[in-house]
């Protein structure tokens, strides 16, 4: 289930987000992203395929990643449950 209550220029995603296929961005990259969930991005998954968030991002649940998940060199990313990490993860 996804809900989003956006607020003053942050996302949150009051459940699990997961990626299982094409890319996932922001609309505005500028927003600050919290999921409360579990983050899940398949193999064929991208997060922040594009590499241009520039708001904070913060994972309260674990986050496993098979696919691509990219964050911005100097951006806060916080992954309070931890990082699983399968796949790609850079920083362009």
């Amino acid at each position: 289930e996804f809900r989003n209550l956006s607020t003053g220029g942050t996302i949150n995603i009051l459940g699990d987000l997961t990626i299982t296929e094409g890319e996932f961005e922001l609309q505005t990259v500028t927003d600050d992203l919290v999921i409360h969930g579990l983050t899940n991005i398949t193999a064929d998954g991208k997060f922040n395929n594009d590499g241009d968030i520039t708001g904070s991002v913060i994972h309260h649940g674990l986050v496993t990643n098979f696919g691509n998940y990219k964050i911005k060199d100097g951006v806060t990313a916080k992954m309070n449950g931890g990082f699983r990490q399968l796949g790609t993860f850079t920083t362009p």
